[in-house]
């Protein structure tokens, strides 16, 4: 976009740039946009430093944390990272994402205006009970963490089908990891988004209700079978990202720019609006800025893994819209006297 503006010596009201979030999936230190969140002042700057990356079990004090990989690369600046504290400010925010969805697709349409994200939480489940041999001890006589923690993702996910809440479990952790040893800790990780915060809301209080009430349920039995370890459980929310609709002025010119682009491409000039199920760095921006996002479809729907794919045609298509959006936004906002003196 930068690029086309240059060459074609187009001259903005407003200066316009990039920004490159710092992990924004939250893949290898377990926050979802985190350097967004931390320009946003949803996050603490101590504490996001002080996250160490995902990895193996035990105390975690040999992985990395963000802090150490900022300093090793030579990103450690001494820029204020969060705005209220005078860092980068911003009069908009325009995203460009592939869907990560089969719904523009099934609709065959070529791109749509998003109009906000729904909302998720993350959460550790740990489960705890005690170790012991495979071999010599009876099942009725087992505390073992890991059969609960079986039972209670089946539960889960059935919740989560019942309230047309979606639910994943991405990560499953037995400790102390022997295949002649029943463990005596199990961490598992759930990933639960609804399109809006109450329905979210009511998908986490039966998850915590009734995974508390198998637990007291299965404890009860073991202990009338003459067990006499129980097993306990805790439920961690490591992160939330309420829901968030984007700035309606912003999202009307992603809509009249995509409309000008695909007319004079193949003439199909109804956009379709969308609400995100992904979280991305226009969540944390729409709360200071107007913003707005650009989707464009990838092949059969896959995304975050190795088949994903965004034709180059669609590529072109989404980049066309968003230069036309930040040229609208800069015109909007000459209008509105935003440069004025």
């Amino acid at each position: 976009m930068l690029r086309v503006l240059n060459d074609n010596w187009v001259e903005t009201e407003g200066p316009v740039g990039v920004v490159n979030w710092t992990n924004e999936e939250g893949a290898r230190f377990p926050v979802s946009m985190m350097g967004s969140g931390v320009w946003a002042g949803n996050r603490g700057l101590r504490e996001t430093y002080d996250l160490r990356e995902v990895g193996a079990g035990g105390d975690g004090s040999k992985r990395a944390t963000v802090r150490q990989e900022l300093e090793r690369i030579g990103y450690l600046g001494d820029v204020p990272a969060r705005v209220q504290d005078g860092g980068m400010r911003m009069a908009g925010h325009f995203e460009l994402h592939i869907e990560q969805g089969p719904r523009l697709l099934a609709m065959k349409k070529r791109v749509a205006a998003v109009t906000g994200a729904q909302a998720y939480k993350w959460f550790e489940v740990h489960v705890y009970g005690r170790a012991c041999h495979s071999g010599t001890t009876p099942m009725r006589l087992r505390a073992d963490p890991l059969a609960y923690a079986a039972g209670m993702i089946f539960q889960t996910n059935r919740i989560a089908r019942n309230s047309g809440v979606l639910m994943s479990v991405g990560i499953i952790k037995a400790e102390p990891g022997s295949v002649n040893t029943v463990p005596d800790h199990v961490m598992f990780t759930v990933d639960a988004r609804a399109e809006t915060d109450e329905e979210l809301g009511k998908f986490e209080e039966t998850f915590r209700t009734q995974t508390k009430g198998a637990l007291m349920k299965r404890n009860n039995t073991a202990r009338k079978d003459g067990a006499a370890d129980k097993v306990s459980m805790e439920i961690r929310e490591t992160f939330h990202s309420p829901a968030m609709n984007f700035d309606e002025i912003a999202v009307g010119l992603v809509e009249e720019a995509a409309r000008d682009v695909l007319r004079a491409g193949d003439g199909q000039a109804e956009v379709p609006r969308m609400i995100s199920g992904a979280g991305h760095d226009s969540v944390n921006t729409a709360r200071h800025c107007p913003t707005a996002m650009v989707f464009v479809p990838c092949k059969d729907g896959v995304s975050h893994e190795p088949r994903e794919w965004c034709e180059e045609a669609d590529c072109a298509v989404g980049t066309d819209v968003v230069i036309q959006s930040v040229l609208r936004f800069d015109k909007w906002r000459h209008e509105q006297g935003h440069f004025a003196g």
